[in-house]
Parts: C-alpha cells; structure tokens; sequence
C-alpha cells in the first residue's frame, strides 16, 4: 500500500547516494535482482560467478556449499569497490515476488553490509500468501532490519493532500474518496488528481467510480 511511492521517495531524497533500483517481477529468471544491480554497478569481468549471473545462464558447476558462499563474496566486493566511491542505496522493488536464491543470496549477504557505506531499502508485501513457501527466509530477513508497515490514509491525510493540490475540495469529497479507496494511497492520489483537473467543485461532484 503505497510502498513503491514511499521508495521512489526515499530515493528522490537519497542526497550524496547513488541509487540502484532493481525491481522483482514475478516469475522472473532466478537472481534477477541482483543481476540488475551488478550490472549497474561492475558489468562483466568481476567472476565467473557474476558474469554468469549477468549472462542468464547456469551457474558454474562446483561444490553446492561452494556456489552458495561464493556469490554473496563475490557481490560483497562488488558493493564494496562501487560503495568506496559513492555510498550506496540498493532498492529492491516488491521482494515478496523475488526468487528464493535471490531472498537467501540478500539474507548471506547481510553481515557484510555492515561493514559498507550501503544502504538496501526493500519493499514487500507482508501477507502469508505472498510468502508460502519462503517464510523461513522472509523471518531471517525480518530479523536483521528493520521492517516499517504502511497503514492506510486517514481522512485528515486524504484532506491535506487534497487541499495541496488545489482549492479545497467540495463538501463530502474526502468521505467519498474514503469510502472508494479504503485510504490506498495510490487510489487517493489518482482521485485527487482527477479531481484537481477537473477543476473547482470536480473532486466532490465527479470522483469516478474506479481508476
């Protein structure tokens, strides 16, 4: 509700930090997120590990327990020579719908980021359903930073919003946004504004049904 707003924001205000933005989209290639922020960060050439991960190919064959802690040192390094340069901001757009090697490649990497001048912002639904099957790691990663839930507008917060975007709105408007979006922020953004195009009194008189 609101979370990718909220992030666009956070980065938008990220003064002195170089922001990477790597979106998690459903039924993506496995570790596509992190493919987007090496290739961001370093290209080809840093290990073979990486490079077959910017590649979108398989993994070099090895030991399993090999594989599962050379990734994340090798990312570490890659954070650690980009950060040295330019501190950084890693975003993770809508982690719940991210893979389960990415979510456990993010919980390896955790203790080295302590050590860095990096920042990772992730958002994510909360719900069990958009965590079956990865609640273990979802808990792991709950533990190791802090997690911020958004709550609805309030009628004040849709009320403020509305008179910031133009003359104050009709009487009844702020309960009627209320009731069609339930305080969702990105609908009572898209209300208001519809509203504020249409002119004085259109925010009361004519807030569409949907959007």
């Amino acid at each position: 509700m609101g979370k990718t707003r909220l992030a666009q924001e956070a980065a938008a205000r990220a003064g002195g930090l170089r922001v990477v933005w790597a979106a998690c989209p459903p039924r993506a290639a496995a570790l596509r997120p992190w493919a987007t922020v090496v290739r961001a960060l370093a290209g080809a050439g840093t290990s073979p590990y990486l490079d077959a991960l910017l590649a979108g190919g398989d993994i070099p064959a090895g030991d399993p327990e090999t594989v599962r802690w050379r990734l994340p040192l090798d990312l570490a390094d890659v954070l650690e020579a980009a950060s040295a340069r330019t501190p950084l901001l890693i975003v993770l757009d809508d982690l719940h719908d991210a893979d389960a090697s990415s979510l456990r490649l993010l919980a390896d990497l955790e203790p080295a980021l302590h050590r860095m001048p990096v920042a990772v912002l992730a958002t994510a639904r909360e719900d069990e359903t958009a965590w079956r099957g990865r609640a273990d790691v979802w808990a792991a990663l709950l533990q190791s930073g802090a997690w911020t839930a958004l709550e609805p507008f309030t009628a004040g917060d849709v009320a403020a919003l509305a008179a910031a975007a133009g003359p104050d709105p009709a009487p009844g408007a702020v309960r009627t946004i209320m009731r069609r979006t339930g305080g969702n922020p990105l609908l009572v953004t898209e209300l208001i504004r519809h509203g504020a195009a249409g002119g004085a009194g259109a925010l009361g008189d004519a807030v569409p049904a949907s959007v």
